[in-house]
């Protein structure tokens, strides 16, 4: 190990003999499961990609303001209606999208 790199994996690594290992298969799914965008979220999600209480988003959802859709009778939001109301949200006036939210 010389004095400028002192961590050994990075050593070994830096070693031009050294061969790439192939990915297992649980890599490979990890990469796979990473790479796929739901299309669907729980409400707790749909909450933190507001920056909302859950109450807050199930007063949106009552109100009409977010579709969701029963999946195996668990409650969903498409992720596409979470960025239509943010899109909405930055194309009103500020603070119309809360007075709308609230009426």
């Amino acid at each position: 190990m010389n004095k400028l790199n002192r961590h050994p994996r990075r050593v070994e690594a830096a070693n031009a003999d050294d061969q790439v290992k192939p990915a297992t298969a649980a890599q490979v799914a990890r990469a796979e499961r990473a790479s796929i965008a739901p299309l669907f979220a729980r409400v707790s999600v749909g909450a933190r990609v507001l920056d909302m209480s859950r109450s807050s988003v199930y007063e949106l959802i009552n109100k009409g303001f977010l579709p969701v859709a029963r999946i195996n009778g668990k409650l969903r939001i498409p992720m596409a209606a979470l960025q239509r109301l943010a899109d909405e949200a930055l194309k009103a006036p500020a603070g119309s999208a809360q007075e709308t939210a609230d009426e």
